[in-house]
């Protein structure tokens, strides 16, 4: 019997798991499905983890990369909360203190001035959303993601947790998108991408449909109504999305789609 990704359900009640360890135990299942549907080895893949943080999520990409021959390719923008890594000094783990960006610069970031993880490209935050008390600001480099991870291996998985800035990270990434097709999920606020980035709506959805990848939602099923919510009102909440390239769209059930090429 053929697995299919199975998504986050029943969100109205998270007292225990939390929504965190849902999406950690979604990302496990997605990389199972994977690699027992799409790809016949895992040997010599590259996953990238971009805003990576303390290495949740990559903790989860180790358990299914060859461990003789893979790589995690793991960014953070803000060097302080790199200190808190975990995967430092793993021998299969890249490490870069670097913002990913659609194009190579320098941007000011606005970060929560905690190990929270919370930070933005260059958005004055709104006071009920983040401790304006709390927030400190510096200059970080960014790169492409097409220009930092150069390998010839296939680059199979892409998670990117970078709150207002994961659709510039994959605008810098095309290359990557067409090379290598890998499956991706990222954060997408539709309020937050126009007002801080100035895409629209057609933006996003005709990148997706140039690179031929079909978009979910990982943690609802009335995908559809909540993008639009999410777009349209002055809303900063940030919604977990799965991209898959269309020619795996078997894989996943339909009823999650936001958007199909």
């Amino acid at each position: 019997m053929m697995s299919k990704i199975n998504f986050i359900t029943n969100l109205d009640d998270l007292i225990e798991p939390t929504y965190t360890s849902k999406f950690e135990i979604f990302v496990d299942n997605l990389l199972q499905v994977m690699y027992q549907q799409v790809y016949d080895t895992n040997q010599n893949h590259v996953m990238i983890d971009v805003g990576a943080n303390k290495g949740s999520i990559t903790a989860i990409l180790l358990r299914h990369i060859d461990l003789a021959t893979g790589r995690i390719i793991a960014i953070d923008a803000h060097p302080r909360w790199l200190e808190q890594f975990a995967f430092s000094d793993h021998p299969q783990v890249e490490k870069y203190n670097l913002g990913c960006y659609s194009y190579a610069c320098e941007k000011k970031f606005i970060a929560e001035n905690e190990l929270t993880g919370s930070g933005y490209f260059g958005l004055p935050p709104d006071k009920t959303y983040l401790n304006i008390g709390k927030l400190t600001s510096c200059l970080i480099k960014c790169e492409t993601l097409d220009n930092t991870v150069t390998t010839n291996n296939k680059i199979s998985f892409i998670k990117i947790d970078a709150e207002s800035s994961d659709f510039e990270v994959l605008l810098g990434s095309k290359n990557i998108l067409m090379k290598n097709r890998p499956f991706i999920v990222f954060e997408f606020s539709g309020q937050i991408l126009e007002r801080a980035h100035g895409h629209s709506r057609t933006d996003f959805f005709d990148f997706f449909k140039t690179h031929q990848y079909n978009l979910y939602s990982v943690g609802q099923g009335k995908s559809q109504d909540y993008l639009a919510q999410s777009w349209d009102t002055f809303s900063y909440e940030c919604q977990d999305i799965l991209a898959v390239p269309a020619e795996y769209n078997h894989l996943v059930e339909n009823n999650n789609i936001l958007e199909k090429t």
